[in-house]
């Protein structure tokens, strides 16, 4: 065999374990190898009054992963447990008082108020969420309804937004359990338990690696043929394959 030979096989087998180890990375939920598993925003762009204690409605919601929301409603819920990052910006001709609730009960620490009308309200804020966590703003101990506005534009045919919320997750939560002496990234993950989404959370939808190999393992993964092999699809697959070695 020549060495050209053996380079083409060299880089043949690295190619092919290296998609291998990128298959099962990708079905690591304690690891961001496809970006966020779960964001998206919601806004509104019509006039909104809204009494004190009232949650706040959008209008529109677009780019969705993993959350769940109906046009008009006024909470979205996650489907993903993770580090979350919030930030709004909203338009209201009244001073006011914001604050997010997550399962219907109120962060103070996301509270932001202004105390001029016909200006932005804005508020960003990190909280880590669980799936089917419900996530909310209230006109919250404001000292009256308030109305959205909008801002002056140039072209009145076509509706500014008076209302934006923007939702997306940006890490796992390492939230401790029993034991709380996880650690924390960068130090390495001595318990696995310590991402909580990898025993409560189902996989992202993923495709199979570009290997004839691994997209037949991944078919027969695929029990629903959905094309996405969830984690308790992936958990029935490796029992099977333990069970077969043993026997």
């Amino acid at each position: 065999m020549s060495k050209w030979d053996v380079k083409k096989l060299i880089n043949w087998k690295l190619e092919k374990y290296y998609c291998r180890l990128l298959w099962k990375l990708r079905r690591e939920p304690c690891l961001f190898i496809n970006g966020s598993d779960c964001y998206g925003s919601v806004y509104s762009n019509s006039v909104h009054t809204f009494a004190v204690g009232d949650s706040l409605t959008f209008d529109y919601g677009q780019n969705l992963l993993n959350i769940d929301y109906n046009n008009g409603d006024s909470f979205l819920t996650v489907k993903r447990t993770g580090m979350f990052f919030f930030s709004y910006i909203a338009l209201f001709d009244q001073p006011c008082q914001l604050t997010l609730f997550i399962n219907g009960v109120a962060d103070a620490s996301t509270t932001v108020a202004n105390n001029s009308g016909a200006t932005q309200t804005t508020g960003c804020q990190l909280l880590p969420l669980k799936a089917g966590d419900t996530v909310e703003i209230k006109n919250w101990k404001s000292n009256s309804p308030i109305t959205t506005t909008f801002a002056a534009s140039a072209d009145q045919t076509l509706p500014s937004n008076n209302f934006d919320f923007t939702i997306f997750k940006i890490a796992p939560y390492f939230g401790c359990g029993d034991d709380g002496d996880c650690p924390y990234p960068p130090m390495p993950f001595e318990h696995k338990s310590c991402c909580y989404s990898c025993e409560n959370d189902p996989e992202p939808p993923l495709s199979p690696c570009e290997d004839k190999k691994l997209e037949h393992k991944f078919a027969k993964m695929d029990e629903n043929k959905d094309g996405v092999v969830t984690l308790d699809e992936y958990k029935n697959a490796e029992q099977k394959k333990k069970h077969h070695h043993k026997h």
